[in-house]
């Protein structure tokens, strides 16, 4: 039996919050060390606009092999999902690119909490744009305003 196969049976007695915290869990180790390498690259070897280049044309290749299927097989692209496709990567290019020019700027001990605030800023974008859809509650009220207290004291003591 595969790997695959074995974690595709195991998904449903782990359930799907399970499996959702292991990628979480996963997708923050990839982040920790994608900080730490590029701060180490953009130090030593190339500027941040250039890593970040490479950065966006390594996610276009892979999307482009993602939808490979739909091109060998002659199925129609939805054309409202690729608006929202480009519109996804042109704002992670602009993220890419700003993260690595503030690490070729400042230590990433600075830089790392501020990029850590991307939740509450995803989560402000979710209220605008979910109206209606999403609650307010005051854990939620009180959890934003530790993510900015925490941001703003690491920033500050490690400046």
């Amino acid at each position: 039996m595969s790997a695959l196969r074995r974690w595709s049976s195991n998904r449903t007695a782990m359930g799907t919050v399970g499996v959702g915290i292991l990628f979480a869990f996963g997708a923050s180790a990839s982040y920790a060390s994608e900080g730490f390498v590029a701060s180490q690259v953009i130090r030593h070897y190339a500027p941040g606009l250039v890593l970040a280049a490479h950065s966006s044309t390594f996610g276009m290749g892979y999307l482009l092999a993602l939808w490979g299927r739909q091109f060998r097989h002659r199925q129609p692209i939805n054309r409202a999902g690729l608006f929202w496709v480009v519109l996804t990567g042109l704002g992670l290019a602009a993220g890419t690119s700003s993260l690595y020019s503030a690490l070729g700027e400042a230590p990433l001990s600075v830089v790392a909490p501020i990029v850590g605030a991307v939740p509450l800023v995803s989560y402000i974008f979710v209220l605008l744009l979910l109206r209606g859809q999403e609650r307010i509650t005051p854990r939620v009220l009180l959890g934003a305003s530790l993510v900015v207290a925490g941001v703003i004291m690491i920033s500050i003591y490690n400046a």
